[in-house]
């Protein structure tokens, strides 16, 4: 179990980075400090607060599989609400809420499989062998 939590940090980083690269460079149009910014607030919000909360709910109230499985995509896309409502919104109105909130679902996704490797791998190592 001690090799899987050594996997599941090494995961979260490299996702970490490819994901922090991902947006630095979706809408790359030079460097500026108010882009940057935009970028890691993102990361923050859909990334790193909803990873690190499901790991607090999971060790403080042992969630049931189906909250570890919900729990960091809905913090995602709640994360995308709030940047939406804050930066996106009030520039653009035309743009629909829904289309930018879904874009929390990948993450979200990405960080229940991290999440979900020591349950995974505890229940893969209890299966009986096939005759």
């Amino acid at each position: 179990m001690k090799n899987m939590k050594l996997v599941q940090a090494v995961l979260w980083g490299l996702f970490l980075i490819y994901y922090c690269g991902s947006k630095y460079f979706a809408g790359y149009q030079g460097y500026s400090h108010a882009y940057l910014f935009q970028v890691g607030l993102i990361v923050m919000l859909t990334a790193i607060l909803p990873y690190y909360m499901t790991r607090l709910l999971m060790t403080v109230e042992r969630l049931r599989v189906a909250g570890i499985l919900l729990a960091p995509s809905l913090l995602s896309m709640a994360g995308y609400g709030a940047f939406f409502i804050a930066f996106i919104a009030p520039n653009f109105p035309d743009v629909p809420a829904a289309a930018v909130i879904l874009r929390g679902l990948v993450p979200g996704i990405v960080i229940t499989l991290i999440l979900s490797l020591p349950m995974l791998a505890s229940r893969w190592q209890k299966r009986e062998p096939a005759l």
